[in-house]
Formats: structure tokens, C-alpha cells, sequence
């Protein structure tokens, strides 16, 4: 038998069919228990997404396992599975370091890299129409709203607009220095949802970047490496202006 592997996220089908073609055997708890994910793994449905996994992972053996899909923003639920799977990728308290936007823009600002402008939830810009309202707890672009339709709550912050290209760049680490895999281009609602511009809906590759560009985004992702222990595959999204990669977010598990 092939070597067991968990898989614990939102949607975790695609990560399933990468370990069957690495080799391994995939166990499954997601959000939709696909056709196609049942007929490669041994599935679980979570109905209580995502504060039931640690208990429906308790019904398998003890194996490695790996996380998907926003399950970053639930570094509690991730430690608790932890306590009976070997963890595969990047723990609570890197999560930490990366997740946190003013953490990332201080540790960007410090190696001399660009960074976005950022500011708090109880700070708001005078010339609002220039700054976008996120969520701290972030997946998919969901929950993203221009300043100029409401103010900031709780957990949220103001990122200054970047007029550019959306991309993704996808790293592979082995927690001391990484390999830059690719990059593609993100697609949004902008034209298909007008109430949430910025939600993604997919991507393409391949992306033709600039050798200035890619030599950017190839030495920030060892930043990031060097300084917060990322392993594992991860991927970093950016604005693209004038050649110049904007940070966005870091993505610390397999990315969509």
C-alpha cells in the first residue's frame, strides 16, 4: 500500500490527485466530498466546517497530513489535529509571522523590499477612494470592499490600491531556502459579480514576468523563508506595477 497521507481543507480534490501521482494514498475531509475526490480517497464530509476536523480526523490512524484552502486562518483547529497527525507544512506559530499584514510590511520594510501602505481599523484615510477595506482572516478575496462604501470593523485594516497585474507566485521550501515553481495570473469577479469585484475565480499560467520582476519575487520569497521558516509549498500573491512585485499575502499550504 501506497504511504498514507491526510488531507484536511475547504476543497482538498486537487491535493488528493497530486498525492495519488506522488505516490501516496489520500484520506479526505472537505466541504463537498466530490465524485471524483471519493473514487481517489477515503472521505469525510464536515458539516461543521472547520471546528469538526479535529474530531472526524480522529476516526483515521495516525498519519502525516497536510492543510488546504484558508484552513490557515484556524491555527487552533490546526494545532488540534496536530496532536494525532504529524503535521506536514507550516505550524500555528509560523502562520503567525506571515498572516499578520503590519508583521509582513515591518519584515518587508526592514530587507528593504516595497510594501503596500497599510493602516489600522481605527484609522481611516482621508482620501478614501485610493484604499481598499480586507479582512485580516482572509481567503479567495472574499470580504474585500472599497473605503469608499463603508468604514473599517474590527479585524479588518485599510490597504492603499495598487494599479497593476494580479498574480500568484507558488514556492516550494524545505525551511531554509526555497525554489520558485511559477507564477500565474489571477481572475476576478470583477465582470461577473459586481458586489465582490475582488473575489477570485481562478487562474492562468503561464505568466511571462520580466527577469527584474521574477529576480524580485524569486529573492522575496527567501526572505520570507530566512525569516519565518516557511516550508513546504506556499505562495505569495502581488500586484504588478511597473515591473515592481507588491506583496499582497502569503498562502502557507498548497495554493488554488
Amino acid at each position: 500500500m501506497n504511504s498514507p497521507l491526510l488531507i484536511v481543507g475547504a476543497s482538498v480534490r486537487a491535493a488528493a490527485e497530486s498525492a495519488v501521482q506522488a505516490g501516496f494514498q489520500p484520506f479526505a475531509i472537505d466541504l463537498f466530498n466530490d465524485l471524483d475526490l471519493t473514487r481517489l480517497a477515503d472521505c469525510r464530509l464536515s458539516a461543521n466546517y472547520p471546528f469538526d476536523l479535529p474530531e472526524l480526523t480522529n476516526v483515521f490512524p495516525p498519519m502525516p497530513f497536510v492543510y488546504t484552502g484558508a484552513l490557515e486562518n484556524y491555527p487552533d483547529v490546526i494545532e488540534q489535529i496536530s496532536q494525532r497527525h504529524h503535521l506536514l507544512g507550516n505550524p500555528p506559530e509560523t502562520i503567525q509571522k506571515i498572516r499578520d499584514p503590519f508583521q509582513l510590511r515591518d519584515l518587508l520594510s526592514t530587507a528593504s523590499f516595497p510594501t503596500t501602505d497599510l493602516l489600522p481599523d481605527h484609522a481611516p484615510p482621508q482620501d478614501v477612494e485610493n484604499w481598499l477595506i480586507k479582512p485580516i482572516p482572509s481567503g479567495h478575496g472574499m470580504q474585500i470592499r472599497s473605503a469608499t462604501k463603508s468604514t473599517a470593523k474590527s479585524g479588518e485594516y485599510y490597504q492603499r490600491r495598487i494599479v497593476g497585474t494580479s498574480i500568484g507566485a507558488l514556492f516550494l521550501s524545505n525551511g531554509e531556502s526555497c525554489q520558485l515553481i511559477g507564477a500565474h495570473q489571477h481572475l476576478t469577479a470583477t465582470q461577473v459579480d459586481p458586489a465582490q469585484p475582488f473575489l477570485f475565480y481562478g487562474a492562468y499560467a503561464p505568466v511571462e514576468l520580466s527577469n527584474q520582476t521574477t529576480t524580485a519575487i524569486r529573492n522575496l520569497g527567501e526572505l520570507l523563508v530566512r525569516e519565518t521558516g516557511l516550508t513546504g509549498l506556499f505562495g505569495c500573491d502581488f500586484m504588478i506595477s511597473d515591473d515592481v512585485p507588491y506583496l499582497l499575502e502569503v498562502n502557507p499550504r498548497y495554493t488554488a
